[in-house]
Parts: C-alpha cells; sequence; structure tokens
C-alpha cells in the first residue's frame, strides 16, 4: 500500500491514455510472455520429473488453474490480457 501512495496510484487510478499505443501492444505482449516462460520455476524435482522427454505423449495438468493462464502467470496475463483469457 505504500508503494502505492508513493506512486500516486490513489490520486490517479487510471493509466495515461497517451500511452495507449504502446502499453498492451503485440510487441509488449510478447516480451510479457518471453518474461513469464523464462521466469518459471520448478520447486521441487522429485523422481527426476524433468527434463520431460520431447517424445512424451501427454501431460496431465489439473487443479483450479489447470486452464488459466492468468493464474498461472501470477496475475500478470491478467493484466495484459483481461481476466480469464483462456488460451
Amino acid at each position: 500500500m505504500r508503494a502505492k501512495f508513493a506512486l500516486g496510484l490513489f490520486e490517479h487510478p487510471y493509466p495515461d491514455p497517451s500511452f495507449i499505443q504502446t502499453v498492451r501492444s503485440d510487441a509488449h505482449v510478447a516480451i510479457a510472455r518471453q518474461a513469464v516462460q523464462e521466469s518459471l520455476v520448478l520447486l521441487k524435482n522429485d523422481n527426476a520429473a524433468l527434463p520431460i522427454a520431447k517424445n512424451t505423449p501427454k501431460i496431465f495438468i489439473a487443479g483450479q488453474g489447470a486452464d488459466d493462464i492468468g493464474m498461472m502467470c501470477g496475475g500478470l496475463d491478467n493484466f495484459l490480457a483481461g481476466p480469464n483469457r483462456q488460451h
């Protein structure tokens, strides 16, 4: 909250419309996706789960966020593409 106050986000909660052509542009989205892809971390590698063989026929992903890219990306994609966007 202190950081939000320091940045003035409560006084000016909406983005500057002059950035509309660059923010959320295809180039920005591509960079954000690359950053997410390169920063995902496996916390445990029990039973040598990684690396996954290229010839693995199927990978099962389960759970509440299994098909929610926004949840998988820690909210970054929600900001870039809107909530509940499926890919």
